[in-house]
């Protein structure tokens, strides 16, 4: 994964648009883990999930997960990170500032840290270092965006310690929500 040029105005921009994210309402629907409250300043880190459906079998596969920073009043405008590929030729992916490859395919998303933007060059160098593991055939997107939260508890970069069965379990419970129409 190459890591992103921040530019002074980049960091500007960002930091504009921090300061403008209003409080976020609690979600209506039940949490397993409440979302984080994202200090005055900085970016929500999110959790997001998408609807794949193989076209040979004809039947829904495991959501897809990235780590969702959004970095624009547009929603759905932001830095994505996800694992792409598959078995055994995965690789670390980044989309900066701009709509997901999955777009349209959202099944919700769960706000888990949050980023001061002059440190998303440090949370990029995170993620770059968490490792792909491509010869085992249960790893998946899930399993590198829980491995990529794992040790963002600095101050200033921050995500809430849940095992990967908490966020299966709270990622199901966004999805339950989705699906009646109770979730964004």
């Amino acid at each position: 994964m190459q890591v992103y040029a921040y530019t002074d105005e980049v960091i500007d921009r960002l930091n504009a648009y921090a300061l403008s994210i209003p409080p976020s309402p609690t979600p209506s629907y039940h949490l397993l883990h409440p979302e984080v409250h994202v200090p005055p300043g900085c970016l929500p880190i999110k959790t997001i999930q998408f609807f794949r459906c193989d076209p040979l079998a004809r039947h829904p596969k495991e959501y897809h997960w990235a780590i969702f920073v959004p970095t624009s009043p547009i929603s759905g405008i932001g830095h994505y990170y996800e694992v792409s590929g598959g078995s055994p030729l995965y690789r670390v992916r980044s989309i900066i500032n701009d709509y997901s490859a999955w777009r349209g395919l959202e099944r919700g998303s769960h706000t888990v840290g949050y980023v001061l933007p002059t440190m998303m060059p440090n949370l990029e160098a995170h993620f770059a270092l968490v490792p792909v593991e491509i010869l085992k055939r249960s790893w998946n997107s899930q399993n590198w965006v829980c491995n990529a939260l794992q040790g963002l508890n600095h101050p200033h970069m921050f995500a809430i310690g849940m095992t990967l069965e908490d966020l299966v379990t709270q990622m199901a419970i966004v999805s339950a929500a989705w699906e009646a129409g109770n979730a964004k």
